[in-house]
């Protein structure tokens, strides 16, 4: 037997220890999971305090039933573009826009007694509210170090399960404990502010890549956005309109589904898809 051979053998290195995340990192992940459910309670609320809403400002019931709606169309067509643009502009950048643009109409529309203008500015809302959760999750992945990345994408089920539950009790208490309606849309101020902080603080400040604006699918996005705005209209006024009884529901369907299937086509096709 040789020396080498009885030689005591070397004992395996231990593993390197898991890199903490850093603590302004978390900090930011922290507010973006905070403006996520303020978007979330942003619209759930508002649904459940309609009919307060629909009698303080003497609206009807079938013109007040567009609230809800035109916002969730907002919503719907901003979610499969939020990340593309996040990465372009940057999260941090990004994030704080749309929470200063969700914030500064939710001050504005209690003021509002036009159906109209108010439609327009719950729309708006919709679409800076509807970037915030899709964020969440590419935030988690970006930020989080491999070894708790599950653990932040857990962070993202709490925008589905919580904020929803959150939003019955805070509709009653907006309506029936304060008796100020205007609280269903002034509820979300407090959060903006934390959200805008952490977020300010915690996230680095990124350059804007202009390099990607030549690149994105622009005619992709001229079909996917009235396609997805459509089949909102159509889902979710269907039951008030009896489906397929009205032809508003029809229209808005067909035309959907044709524009949905052309923005597929050029996401499938174009080398730099949104999706």
């Amino acid at each position: 037997m040789s020396a080498a051979a009885l030689q005591p053998t070397a004992a395996p290195p231990a593993p390197a220890a898991a890199a903490a995340p850093p603590k302004r990192a978390i900090a930011g992940l922290v507010g973006i999971l905070i403006a996520a459910m303020m978007a979330g309670l942003n619209n759930r609320v508002g649904a459940l305090a309609l009919a307060d809403v629909r009698g303080a400002l003497g609206f009807g019931l079938d013109d007040a039933s567009w609230l809800t709606t035109v916002y969730s169309a907002g919503e719907v067509i901003a979610m499969p573009f939020s990340a593309w643009f996040a990465i372009t502009l940057s999260v941090r950048r990004f994030e704080l826009w749309m929470i200063g643009v969700c914030t500064l109409l939710a001050v504005c529309i209690p003021f509002i007694h036009d159906l109209d203008l108010l439609l327009a500015m719950r729309f708006l809302q919709g679409i800076a509210s509807g970037t915030m959760i899709p964020v969440l999750m590419m935030a988690a992945l970006k930020f989080l170090p491999p070894h708790i990345r599950l653990h932040g994408l857990a962070l993202y089920a709490l925008t589905a399960t919580f904020a929803p539950n959150l939003s019955i009790w805070l509709a009653g208490q907006w309506t029936d404990g304060l008796f100020d309606w205007r609280w269903v849309y002034w509820q979300i101020l407090p959060l903006a502010a934390i959200a805008a902080l952490l977020i300010g603080w915690g996230l680095p400040k990124d350059p804007i890549q202009t390099d990607r604006f030549p690149q994105a699918n622009w005619p992709g996005m001229a079909f996917g956005m009235p396609a997805f705005a459509l089949i909102t209209v159509a889902l979710d006024q269907g039951v008030r309109l009896d489906w397929f009884n009205s032809p508003l529901i029809v229209v808005s369907l067909v035309a959907g589904l044709t524009l949905l299937a052309a923005y597929l086509l050029t996401e499938w096709y174009h080398p730099a898809p949104f999706i």
